[in-house]
């Protein structure tokens, strides 16, 4: 949602037509994993040993979620947070 309705674009996605484009196409294609204490604390060893500050972490947070799920790529259009983030075997690509 907060990437949809900030993406700089000559029309800017309402509030409405992102909470629809997520519920249409986005929300029958996830699964919702449970993030544990330790995820967390990985997350934020993960940003802080980077030397990184800020909202960063959320994107470790995907990292971390990713890695527990074996997926093989992030899609994202903030390729630069998540390079640094995102181990091998896990591919960044922006869709």
């Amino acid at each position: 949602y907060a990437v949809l309705t900030a993406l700089p674009l000559a029309r800017r996605i309402t509030p409405e037509e992102a909470r629809r484009l997520i519920s249409e196409s986005v929300a029958g294609r996830l699964t919702v994993r449970d993030l544990s204490k330790a995820d967390y604390l990985e997350a934020t060893d993960m940003v802080a040993q980077a030397g990184l500050i800020s909202g960063v972490v959320y994107d470790a947070l995907h990292v971390v979620v990713a890695r527990k799920s074996q997926c093989e790529r992030l899609l994202t259009y903030n390729l630069r947070h998540f390079r640094g983030l995102a181990p091998h075997p896990i591919t960044v690509v922006t869709p």
